[in-house]
């Protein structure tokens, strides 16, 4: 088959949309599917794939590192006229949304689109009242989902909610897999040698941005009772984003400074050295 994937973000910028959309694309092919990605366009990045259709895009004023694209129907018509695609897998439904719709129509394609997050909890980003926000983002992704062929959910715990929420289109869990090869070199010992923190020391871990909606207070107001029954414990936040320095002021204010360390960003292959 011929798979066209849609997405509004893509390498260079890095997230957990996007690292599933890059694991289900390898196995695409690997099974002998032609996967095209249509992606935002990143100012000065070197494209290094093949198979990737780059659209018009604008900095997002949340975030400059993020790039939202400007879908135009007219290109992307021309694209699926040339190739002739089997299928689309869709994987947000706001920007893309209607142009995907027009597109599905004419060529008569099955749509399947992945639900990657509940939408109402970026709703903060948008500054307008949130009851609003959260109740249209709530029906966009119901009214969205109720038009495709297929909907798949990385959990149950989604596909029991979107059912509740109405969702009645077909629905299959298929969770993010994980490729296993990428920990068969990685050094159990990289953080501790490299932060000088013991054998006997326990380490609790997070890898992920760094935003409000990953709830991270939850977890900066769990520590000190952690620490408070296991006293040599350490908890290492990987990762950036607009919360980050709300979060260091935070553990300062907490006490517990010299049990948390935070480190930037690192490079997706150098994950399982954290693990």
């Amino acid at each position: 088959m011929k798979i066209a994937i849609i997405t509004e973000g893509y390498r260079p910028f890095i997230n957990g949309v996007i690292v599933s959309i890059d694991l289900f694309a390898k196995q695409f092919r690997k099974l002998g599917h032609e996967v095209y990605i249509f992606a935002p366009s990143y100012p000065d990045y070197k494209e290094d794939e093949e198979y990737i259709f780059r659209l018009g895009s604008v900095p997002s004023i949340i975030q400059k590192s993020i790039r939202i694209p400007v879908p135009t129907y007219i290109k992307m018509d021309k694209l699926f006229s040339k190739i002739g695609f089997d299928i689309i897998h869709i994987q947000h439904p706001i920007i893309f949304g209607q142009v995907v719709k027009r597109l599905v129509k004419k060529y008569k394609l099955p749509l399947v689109f992945t639900h990657h997050s509940f939408y109402e909890n970026y709703s903060h980003y948008i500054p307008l009242p949130q009851k609003f926000i959260k109740k249209m983002a709530i029906k966009l992704s119901v009214d969205f989902s109720n038009n495709c062929d297929l909907v798949v959910t990385p959990s149950e715990t989604v596909k029991e909610v979107l059912r509740t929420r109405g969702v009645i289109a077909p629905i299959e869990v298929i969770p993010t897999g994980i490729n296993f090869k990428m920990f068969d070199k990685a050094s159990g010992d990289f953080v501790r040698e490299k932060y000088q923190i013991s054998e006997e020391s326990k380490i609790l871990l997070f890898v992920g941005r760094m935003s409000k909606e990953k709830n991270l207070d939850i977890l900066l107001d769990s520590f000190p009772m952690v620490i408070s029954d296991f006293p040599d414990t350490y908890l290492i936040l990987v990762g950036e984003g607009p919360e980050r320095k709300k979060m260091k002021k935070k553990v300062k204010e907490i006490g517990v400074n010299d049990k948390v360390l935070f480190i930037d960003s690192q490079p997706y292959n150098e994950i399982p050295n954290f693990c």
